[in-house]
């Protein structure tokens, strides 16, 4: 069983049991709120799962059993038959919608090439749906392809942020967040039917992306 110890906080963005993490988090509006749990506690979870550089990822190749981990590591609290109390559950399971913004929020405090890959698959998806629903595509059955090629992408860049399968109702949230970004995205950088491939493998083409703006829930 891993224990407390064996965390190499020097590698995290914040020390996850430090007390000042909690007040320097709560400079952004998503980790103000009641989480329902102890907001000490919390935080130490989330680090613990969903820092880029914990190794749990790492030595826990598992997502559901890392998040078990982390949580056992974090003190979240157990009934007598080891499983977690309702409200600590719903954080695990994706139920709380306020644990949800605030672990997006510190993905997306990474400022990941990852994440922007991200935000830029998404923009060309939504030209993708644009252009069936406008009825601009001339082949409407290349244009289910490309959008079939971007879900691929997009659930593999989602899987890296998460460092697995996350479940549903936490991806949203991450989605959510993808879809207020203002990158600035200019319609001749989208790349159509004939260019998707290349688009793909190389999103940026030459256009240069801007320092990220993040824009809190307000």
């Amino acid at each position: 069983m891993m224990k407390k110890s064996d965390i190499e906080i020097k590698y995290l963005m914040f020390d996850p049991w430090d007390e000042k993490t909690v007040s320097k988090l709560e400079s952004y509006d998503e980790f103000k709120p009641d989480f329902g749990v102890p907001k000490q506690e919390f935080i130490t979870y989330m680090i613990l799962c969903y820092d880029l550089n914990t190794q749990l990822r790492k030595e826990v190749p598992y997502f559901n059993q890392r998040k078990i981990i982390a949580a056992e590591l974090a003190g979240f609290k157990q009934n007598k038959d080891s499983t977690f109390k309702e409200d600590y559950e719903n954080i695990l399971i994706g139920e709380n919608d306020l644990a949800n913004e605030a672990i997006s929020k510190y993905i997306r405090l990474f400022a990941s090439p990852t994440y922007i890959s991200l935000v830029y698959y998404w923009s060309i998806l939504t030209s993708e749906f644009s252009n069936i629903t406008a009825s601009k595509s001339k082949d409407y059955k290349a244009t289910i392809e490309n959008i079939s090629k971007l879900e691929v992408k997009i659930n593999e860049c989602t899987k890296i942020l998460y460092g697995g399968d996350e479940v549903t109702n936490i991806r949203r949230t991450l989605y959510e967040s993808v879809e207020r970004e203002n990158l600035k995205i200019r319609p001749e950088d989208i790349a159509y039917a004939e260019d998707i491939d290349q688009l793909i493998e190389s999103p940026y083409g030459e256009y240069k992306p801007g320092k990220l703006k993040f824009i809190s829930h307000k």
